[in-house]
């Protein structure tokens, strides 16, 4: 009878309040021998406002003890008809408001009690089923629930019962079950009426049971006060409950509209508000994806529970989502808002048929109902789906889910139009797109090499491997071209691509002598990834590469989102024995904490420090100096990018970085190339005493005044 039960109890019980019906042929508008003062209800009623109900229901209870001092039929009539509690049954019901309906008398009389509240139960659990299935619009949902398996209307109805009676029941963990009643109801769309007769004809049961006790008559009195007082703290917390909610998804609207002024880029963004949207009640499982050139749904962004989810599909076998019409899996709500462009629910899977084919996996990991949001972008198209999965069936049709639903597209369409394309490339024409999006997914996939040179012996120990996609005319396209084009899903299957490349031509030049390392760029979102350690594992073993040949490249200036994942994920790495590299230095912020207690091997200075050197400027030249020395007082390796003079190659070298690599050094090269460029290169040692250019002379001139060569600065 623990928090679990609460939960599944509101699912049945009080959802039976939307129901305006009266059992046993009784006409609407009549008033019910129950309750009399509280429930006057009509139709019209159903949007009583709770607090109204509340107030009603304080002087009904003081009402029903009155009619309980006198049993006599002329006083029932005169009670009902003037509709006034005496002033000794408010006094009763006042004497036991509060904690004393859970202190020790209170508990005594219910136990001795036990017997006839028990028989009043069984009976009010009776007359409340009947009372909800005689009320046609309930019906549907009951027995939805029931094929579910989520609950049934007459045990949860009886649970709840001999908890709320029970002797050793405290006043906070009945307010809180109340509480979590009142929260079911509003995540259910529920009004009060039907909760609050079914309540009060539990509670005339209940009294009739106490009436006949035979006790004295204040024993009586007092254990009906009891039985009232706790009602009335059931209904207080309901309405606390059902408040609650309204106002965590205000706040978690004003929530997330601050975190898209703050996030700074879209990636950040959506894994941010997916943390703060699995905290919502009822939320199961959250995810963000878009369709691949072949029409099916790739995700870019999933909770933990959304990948147990996938993980039962693919144990079940079903087929993946599509956008495809004519698909048998092309019918669910996702492909239908990509259509649309408007949000779909799928309200129950045993309703909904086009969610059918996942019915039994998504029951497995409990999930209910799921709903799909396209987000819109700049020019009114779908560019990307959120789609929320619930624990209950039907909690995504109501109005005030509705109106959230509307506020959290509106949020996320802003978010992406602001964030989507930060720090990415700008986004091709469509067709353009579309036909890079085929090329990576046929894996039209070259990798180029560019060795990185140590600049103390000038011996060539690694390459970094750079991605080209080939058209279908066998023209290479650079990542400026194509990065603007890929979200998440094409990043994975681009970095799988071109590991398999670097590892493969890392084994085809050992066979040709060449021994050389591999560097490879690592997506922060691939990193994340939770197969990024398997696609890494995979590689060694079909290649038979060592992992320490391979060098992976992590973004310094990434998003600070999911950080302990993020490192999480580098430390396994690090165990595998992969080399990382924190790359372009110097280009945004760096935690330099971070870069002593994570695992780098190595650091790239990003090459734009480069762009802008002169003679005239020896502070540029001195803030190099100082990264250098940084990077090097941290125990690790300083790699300088953009060398593209032997004037910048001398620079690096007096400044005393561990390796360099650039065009001066040489272009990036086919895999084929590789041992022909190794085979003919020859280093020419660089002399600080006679170095190359103005560059090279402010830097040998800062070396001899002491602020530097290798280490000294």
């Amino acid at each position: 009878m623990g928090a679990l039960f609460v939960s599944d109890f509101v699912r049945v019980l009080f959802r039976l309040i939307e129901c305006d019906g009266w059992p046993r042929g009784q006409r609407r508008g009549t008033i019910h021998p129950l309750g009399s003062h509280l429930l006057h209800f009509r139709a019209s009623d159903v949007t009583l406002r709770a607090d109204t109900m509340l107030s009603r229901s304080d002087s009904a209870l003081a009402l029903e003890l009155g009619m309980l001092r006198s049993r006599s039929k002329t006083h029932l009539q005169r009670a009902r008809s003037n509709a006034k509690p005496s002033v000794a049954a408010r006094d009763d019901l006042r004497a036991v408001i509060g904690p004393a309906a859970y202190a020790a008398e209170a508990q005594a009389l219910l136990q001795l009690a036990r017997p006839a509240v028990d028989a009043a139960i069984f009976e009010a659990v009776d007359h409340v089923h009947t009372l909800v299935w005689l009320n046609s619009a309930c019906v549907e949902d009951l027995e939805l629930l029931e094929r579910e398996g989520i609950a049934d209307c007459a045990t949860f109805t009886q649970n709840y019962l001999q908890i709320a009676c029970s002797s050793r029941l405290t006043a906070t963990r009945h307010r809180r079950m109340a509480r979590a009643i009142g929260r079911s109801c509003e995540l259910l769309g529920l009004p009060m009426s039907l909760l609050l007769e079914a309540l009060w004809l539990a509670l005339q049961i209940l009294h009739q049971a106490v009436a006949h006790l035979p006790w004295a008559r204040e024993q009586r009195a007092h254990l009906a006060a009891v039985l009232s007082a706790r009602v009335r703290d059931a209904l207080h917390a309901i309405n606390d409950g059902q408040h609650e909610l309204s106002t965590t998804r205000h706040q978690l609207i004003i929530e997330l509209e601050q975190w898209r002024t703050t996030a700074g880029s879209w990636d950040a963004f959506a894994i941010g508000a997916m943390e703060r949207l699995s905290k919502h009640p009822g939320m199961v499982a959250i995810a963000i994806g878009k369709p691949d050139p072949d029409a099916r749904i790739v995700y870019e962004f999933e909770s933990s529970r959304f990948v147990a989810y996938l993980a039962e599909v693919q144990r079940r076998g079903v087929g993946p989502l599509s956008m495809d019409a004519s698909n048998t899996f092309g019918q669910s709500p996702q492909a239908r808002a990509w259509r649309s462009r408007d949000i779909e629910i799928n309200h129950s899977y045993l309703v909904d048929a086009g969610a059918g084919p996942w019915a039994q996996a998504a029951h497995a990991v409990g999930i209910h109902a799921s709903t799909a949001l396209p987000i819109i972008d700049s020019e009114g198209e779908p560019a990307v789906l959120l789609a929320l999965y619930g624990a209950l069936p039907g909690q995504f049709g109501t109005q005030s889910m509705g109106l959230f639903l509307q506020a959290l597209r509106q949020v996320f369409s802003q978010a992406y139009v602001e964030l989507g394309q930060l720090g990415r490339a700008h986004p091709p024409p469509v067709a353009v797109r579309r036909r890079q999006l085929q090329l990576l997914s046929r894996g039209a996939v070259q990798m180029a090499y560019q060795p990185i040179v140590n600049l103390a012996t000038g011996v060539p120990t690694a390459v970094e491997a750079l991605a080209r996609l080939v058209s279908d005319h066998g023209r290479l396209i650079a990542p400026a071209e194509f990065l603007g084009s890929f979200g998440r899903p094409e990043l994975n299957r681009l970095f799988v691509l071109g590991l398999q490349h670097a590892l493969h031509d890392l084994a085809i030049w050992d066979q040709a002598g060449v021994h050389l390392s591999v560097t490879l760029n690592l997506p922060p979102s691939v990193l994340v990834h939770r197969d990024c350690l398997r696609w890494v594992i995979e590689g060694f073993v079909i290649s038979g590469v060592n992992p320490d040949r391979l060098m992976l490249e992590l973004l310094e200036n990434e998003d600070a989102a999911a950080s302990n994942q993020r490192d999480d994920a580098i430390n396994r790495l690090a165990a595998l024995g992969v080399k990382l590299i924190m790359d372009d230095f110097g280009s945004g912020y760096s935690n330099l904490w971070r870069m002593r207690s994570m695992p780098f091997d190595a650091v790239k200075l990003d090459q734009s420090l480069l762009t802008e050197l002169s003679a005239e400027q020896p502070r540029t030249v001195r803030f190099l100096a100082g990264l250098i020395e940084v990077v090097q007082g941290l125990g690790l390796r300083a790699v300088v990018e953009g060398l593209s003079s032997p004037e910048l190659v001398a620079l690096a070298c007096i400044l005393g970085a561990d390796a360099g690599q650039g065009y001066a050094l040489s272009h990036p090269l086919p895999a084929t190339e590789v041992p022909v460029w190794m085979h003919n290169f020859s280093w020419a040692a660089i002399n600080p005493a006679q170095p190359l250019g103005e560059l090279g002379a402010l830097a040998a001139q800062l070396a001899r005044s002491g602020a530097g060569h290798r280490g000294k600065f």
